[in-house]
Parts: structure tokens; sequence; C-alpha cells
């Protein structure tokens, strides 16, 4: 399962994860969570709902729905998320880090492996 799954090797707090993730949601500038270079008209999206879940052999999974994704946003949002999870940043450092509008200050930016875009609905 290694090319599907982010294998973290310490434990984590699933609960701080989820509280961080519920700050996430909403409408907001998401550039702190971007490759350097966006190249959009803007960088503002609307995650809709972070879901958690579990499968086999203990493999949690989080489905984030949103309007859009800025490159690499997904992968830096989950290092930010996981960075809480296991105690280098706070669930209430979310909201700043959206303010500052610089990826410097948000989390690792987690491996591609694991990521999967499950699903594009077009209205």
């Amino acid at each position: 399962m290694n090319r599907y799954v982010w294998q973290v090797p310490h434990l984590f707090d699933l609960k701080k994860m989820q509280v961080a993730s519920s700050l996430l949601v909403g409408t907001y500038d998401f550039i702190s969570f971007a490759t350097h270079g966006v190249t959009t008209q803007t960088t503002e999206r609307t995650i809709h709902d972070i879901a958690f879940g579990s499968m086999f052999h203990d493999v949690q999974y989080i489905e984030i729905h949103a309007d859009g994704f800025l490159r690499h946003m997904v992968r830096s949002m989950m290092g930010t998320l996981m960075d809480v999870a296991i105690g280098k940043k706070d669930p209430e450092d979310i909201p700043s880090i959206i303010a500052a509008k610089d990826r410097s200050k948000a989390g690792q930016t987690a491996p591609a492996n694991g990521l999967f875009l499950w699903d594009v609905m077009y209205k």
C-alpha cells in the first residue's frame, strides 16, 4: 500500500485534526496553501465540507469537497493538518495561516501518494 497511502510514522491526534479542518471550511483566499507562482485569476476557493472516515487496516481518509483547488493546495492543507495532529501547530493557528497569505506560514507538504481526485462535478 506504500504507493497509495501516506504512512505516518508516529501517533497523531485525529480529534485535533478534525477541529483544525473545520476552520478551513468556508470561502477564503487559500494562497497560503498553494504552490508559489499561482497563475489563476483568483486564489479564493470555497471548501464546502471536509469529512473523515476509516477503511480496512486502520487506514484513515479525508474527503474535501470544494468548488476548486489551487496547485498543491490539498497537499499543503493535509500537511498542515498533520502538523496540528502531531502537535507542531495548534488548531487555532488555521485562521492566522489563511490570513497571512504566505505559504511559509502553513505546514509541511504531504506526499502525493495517498491523494486522489475522486470526482469532478460541473454545474
